[in-house]
């Protein structure tokens, strides 16, 4: 049985991966039921080396995102020195900025159909 995952280690060092120390049945992305076997997998079968892949093969990080740093984890922890770190930061960013102007662009045209 699969079990949820708190993202604070349970003990030891803050900068611990709480990654390392878990099983492949551990559930990483609650909303999909996407477990950390299946992330591995995909990274080790499928080549992925995104969250957006990851995201397109297992569905993880798919509906509400909160899993993102643990798939991201998961990644690093897997690829080791493979893992760009600099492209995963910057497409949050490309992300978040884009959800963003959707958000904005929405309150305008709100705005406008009150005005």
């Amino acid at each position: 049985m699969s079990q949820s995952v708190d993202l604070q280690p349970s003990g030891g060092n803050a900068g611990e991966s709480l990654v390392a120390s878990m099983s492949a049945d551990d559930i990483i992305c609650g909303c999909n039921g996407v477990t950390k076997g299946t992330i591995v997998e995909a990274i080790q079968k499928q080549g992925c080396s995104s969250v957006d892949e990851i995201k397109a093969c297992t569905s993880a990080s798919r509906s509400c995102g909160g899993c993102k740093p643990l798939v991201a984890e998961v990644l690093q922890h897997t690829l080791g020195a493979d893992f760009d770190a600099t492209a995963q930061k910057k497409r949050f960013a490309a992300v978040r900025l884009c959800h963003e102007m959707k958000l904005w662009k929405k309150s305008k045209q709100r705005t406008f159909a009150y005005a």
